[in-house]
């Protein structure tokens, strides 16, 4: 292959590789409801898992079975332990999130206002931020 005609060749190949992978690569999730669902679906995957390796017959079972049973059940906790942590940080990236429009608000908080109608946009970020904090208090409720 002449110089000039590798190039293209190889930067499509790692294109198509590229936009594989991305598909194939689950995003994380993006806000706390997101997260809480993920955790969930993980947590049901762990029971599942687990119920399928109790569920081995010993009569039937080979070694493959067994060694197959316990690395799907090592996958699921895996995914529900990185749930988890996704779980805190969309509940810590919401809180943040929220309590950065109220420090905005107190910053925008004008004197040529009365306080009655200054206070407005304070309370309303405030209930942001209660908001976000009411569904890290909640859990995931699965």
């Amino acid at each position: 292959m002449k110089p000039l005609i590798r190039r293209p060749v190889v930067l499509g190949m790692v294109s198509a590789l590229v936009l594989v992978l991305a598909a194939c690569t689950q995003a994380a999730p993006t806000d706390q409801a997101d997260a809480e669902q993920a955790g969930c679906d993980a947590v049901d995957a762990l029971e599942t898992a687990l119920q399928d390796f109790r569920d081995l017959d010993p009569a039937t079972a080979s070694s493959d079975d067994v060694i197959a049973a316990r690395d799907a059940v090592q996958e699921a906790w895996d995914d529900v332990k990185a749930s988890s942590a996704a779980i805190g940080d969309a509940n810590e990236a919401a809180i943040d999130a929220a309590w950065d429009q109220v420090s905005t608000a107190v910053d925008e908080f004008s004197d040529d206002v009365p306080v009655s109608e200054a206070i407005v946009p304070v309370q309303e970020a405030l209930g942001e931020v209660q908001t976000a904090f009411d569904e890290m208090r909640d859990g995931t409720e699965c």
